[in-house]
């Protein structure tokens, strides 16, 4: 097992938000509330920012306030360029150029990421809770109760609904399952089935069925490959044919969710027994693996991220920075 980059503590204990990229640097919730951003090879802190109940990181970050102001972060020093009135109780999902906010009236807002003017908003779709991705030129919504609906990035109008059959549902009492967006489908998860839908219409492209009772994670999509959690296993699956790729047997369940990490030429994924670790596999070299598992007094779950080619796994107050494999 390759040594960390670094290791601190000081993060939340129950933090609201996982860790992330602002910039190619690390960003985590701290002890005091307060959003701060960690250079990712040295572990220094580069600024602190203003305290946030939720964050999208990458070049042009998002947050919301506590009191439902959606705040236009500047990635360089988490500096608030722009505060928008949004009455916003999530953050949905973000694309290329438009952040996804529902209000809570239960409404969807398309905020442009330049300069936060609205694009469009209508209602939820489908019923709550939900989880949803942008790509293709659509924001995927995907309810808890198994129906998925693709709204025009453009305009908010629907383009097509997909009901998940009620045996490869996701069981009643779990989270809604965030789609992975691949280069040739919508891909959903969270269930007996991996099923990949055509962005064009929503017809259903494969299936692919779970070989475990606790079934498939939330998915992680690169290119043409996909990378779930199929109960104990860890599962590379090619996103055109829906073939399995390479399977690999964790010795424990992994979680659901956060969905794998992919880093260079490693795959990352966390065991559901947080105690367990992070199970870490090499893509090419599915027998090439580690896992790591420092002793933490924390039993929270982790979370993690991909920063800057490097992964950044959370758990409880405790933060670390791995390299790529």
């Amino acid at each position: 097992m390759p040594p960390a980059l670094w290791s601190l503590e000081g993060a939340a204990v129950t933090p609201r938000f996982p860790p992330g990229d602002i910039g190619g640097a690390a960003y985590f919730e701290e002890r005091g509330g307060g959003l701060a951003a960690y250079d990712i090879v040295s572990g220094r802190r580069r600024w602190r920012g203003p305290a946030v109940r939720e964050v999208w990181g990458g070049s042009r970050p998002i947050a919301l306030d506590t009191d439902g102001t959606v705040l236009f972060l500047a990635a360089a020093n988490g500096a608030v360029l722009k505060r928008i009135k949004a009455d916003a109780d999530r953050l949905l999902a973000v694309d290329r150029d438009t952040v996804y906010v529902l209000d809570r009236a239960g409404e969807i807002r398309a905020l442009r990421s330049a300069d936060g003017t609205q694009r469009w908003h209508g209602k939820l779709p489908v019923p709550g809770p939900v989880a949803a991705a942008g790509g293709h030129g659509l924001v995927t919504v995907v309810s808890a109760t198994g129906a998925v609906a693709a709204l025009s990035a453009a305009d908010g109008a629907r383009m097509w609904r997909y009901d998940i059959s009620g045996a490869d549902r996701p069981a009643p009492d779990t989270e809604a399952c965030r789609p992975a967006m691949s280069s040739e489908a919508v891909v959903l998860g969270g269930g007996a089935a991996l099923t990949a839908l055509a962005p064009r219409g929503g017809g259903r492209l494969w299936q692919l069925a779970a070989d475990e009772r606790a079934g498939f994670g939330e998915p992680t999509a690169t290119g043409d490959k996909l990378y779930v959690r199929d109960g104990a296993q860890l599962r590379a699956v090619d996103a055109v044919t829906g073939k399995a790729a390479w399977t690999v047997a964790a010795g424990a369940e992994l979680a659901p969710r956060p969905g794998p990490l992919v880093v260079g030429a490693g795959v990352h994924a966390a065991l559901a027994n947080p105690e367990l670790g992070i199970l870490a596999v090499h893509t090419g070299r599915a027998a090439a693996q580690y896992v790591f598992a420092p002793a933490l007094a924390s039993a929270a779950p982790w979370q993690g991220a991909a920063v800057a080619g490097r992964v950044v796994w959370q758990r409880g107050s405790s933060v670390s920075a791995l390299p790529a494999m």
